[in-house]
């Protein structure tokens, strides 16, 4: 297989188009190119609020984010320049066109930079064929059918409400076939695709007080979507994504701590992406004194290996070299496992803590010993004799009998009662733009 062939995971069809100014919009005068791609600092000149959110996204930091750049430096020494492309087709897509792929230009460290998602005006049939038609130059296109600009021209784009959209990025399968990243698929395969919920309801919800434009040019009748990406290195995200319940009883010395560990909220497998990232479920017995009695470590994580059978710890390998998915025991979305944990306690202590925390860890090689690490979810059961108490104020173990979780029953339907009035809003708002669709 040549170089061409495997060279970019995100391959792009291009279409260079020369329209005529419509009678409203103005491209030159706003500083907008007619012929290739517009720096996002042109859009944030209109466009300040929605730039902002995405100034500060994974998006816009995909080329140059420190873990990224590591990597990137590596993966090249090991491989040699020409693997260049094959990065920077999803981490700097603009490059697709460009060639840019020393990032000389300015817009090409722009990451997923807005006139790239924008200039997207079809969809091709598999993330492993020629997929994203680009159409670069004075059409926008987006997902409002009546936008118009005097900066440029718009075109309605409902592939912008969908997820195919993001599945140019979020799939891969490399030479070997092996599904590398699958994200899409598992949304794909999901009671969320089934129910119609898309990524963008999740990782671009709707948000309100912005602008489409900045008030000195139009202020928005509409309602937006936030430019943030929120996803895995989002703490908002993970403490929303998954649930777990805890269980504890003691017979004698031995304790039994039953674990329901659900992925609850999240459209795609937990964890998602790299196979650098794994959730694990850490379970801890802890004395009066807080002193450690005994501790186990759940990993959720898929394992991929080489030709060799040799577990690849490297993104660039696995991502290159992956030969076989070794194992893969992630937590399907709606999913709940159950998770049996037995331990030896002494007969002379008659009080204890179990400590349950699920957490998501983010590591890679170049990163030597360090870990990312976030909490998403945990439970606080104290142990006394044969009776077992749900910490006040912490998460949801069945036996809890304490003040502290009647308070937090009330905190859940103040929660309640405000979720309610804003999912009310939010989906009025998409009953509005419904209807406005044909």
């Amino acid at each position: 297989m040549g170089l061409q062939a495997i060279i970019c995971p995100l391959v792009c069809l291009i279409t260079v188009t020369t329209r005529a100014n419509g009678e409203n919009s103005n491209p030159a005068f706003y500083g907008i190119s007619t012929y290739s791609y517009t720096s996002s600092e042109v859009c944030a000149r209109c466009h300040k609020d929605i730039y902002d959110l995405w100034e500060n996204s994974m998006h816009a930091k995909s080329v140059d984010d420190p873990v990224f750049v590591a990597d990137f430096i590596m993966v090249q020494l090991a491989r040699g320049s020409d693997i260049k492309a094959y990065c920077l087709s999803c981490h700097a897509p603009t490059t697709s066109l460009t060639k840019d792929y020393d990032l000389r230009n300015g817009i090409s460290s722009e990451g997923v930079t807005c006139d790239f998602c924008h200039s997207v005006s079809a969809l091709g049939t598999s993330p492993e064929q020629a997929y994203y038609t680009l159409d670069p130059g004075q059409m926008k296109y987006g997902p409002f059918r009546d936008a118009s600009s005097p900066a440029h021209e718009t075109a309605y784009s409902e592939n912008h409400t969908k997820s195919e959209f993001c599945a140019g990025c979020h799939e891969l399968v490399n030479k070997h076939g092996v599904a590398v990243m699958a994200t899409y698929s598992e949304w794909k395969n999901s009671a969320y695709a089934k129910e119609g919920i898309q990524c963008q309801n999740c990782h671009m919800p709707i948000t309100y007080n912005l602008n489409v434009v900045d008030k000195v040019v139009k202020e928005s009748d509409h309602f937006l979507t936030a430019h943030e990406f929120r996803g895995g290195h989002s703490l908002i995200n993970l403490q929303h994504s998954s649930t777990i319940e805890t269980e504890v009883t003691r017979n004698g010395n031995v304790a039994k701590v039953i674990t329901r560990v659900t992925n609850s909220e999240s459209g795609h497998k937990l964890p998602t992406g790299t196979p650098g990232r794994k959730v694990i479920l850490n379970t801890k017995i802890l004395d009066k004194g807080g002193n450690l009695l005994a501790e186990v470590n759940k990993v959720y994580r898929k394992v991929l290996v080489d030709d060799n059978g040799v577990i690849i710890e490297d993104n660039a390998g696995m991502i290159l070299d992956a030969a076989q998915i070794f194992s893969d025991n992630r937590i399907a979305p709606k999913e709940t496992r159950i998770e049996t944990f037995e331990f030896d306690v002494p007969d002379a202590i008659d009080y204890f803590t179990v400590q349950n925390t699920l957490q998501y860890e983010f590591s890679r090689p170049v990163l030597k010993t360090e870990k990312v690490v976030f909490q998403m979810a945990q439970d606080v059961i104290d142990v006394k004799g044969d009776h077992a108490y749900a910490k006040a104020l912490m998460l949801s173990g069945e036996n809890s009998r304490t003040w502290g979780v009647i308070i937090s029953l009330g905190v859940i339907v103040l929660s309640l009662l405000a979720f309610s009035f804003f999912e009310r809003k939010k989906w009025g708002a998409r009953e509005e733009i419904n209807k406005a669709t044909p």
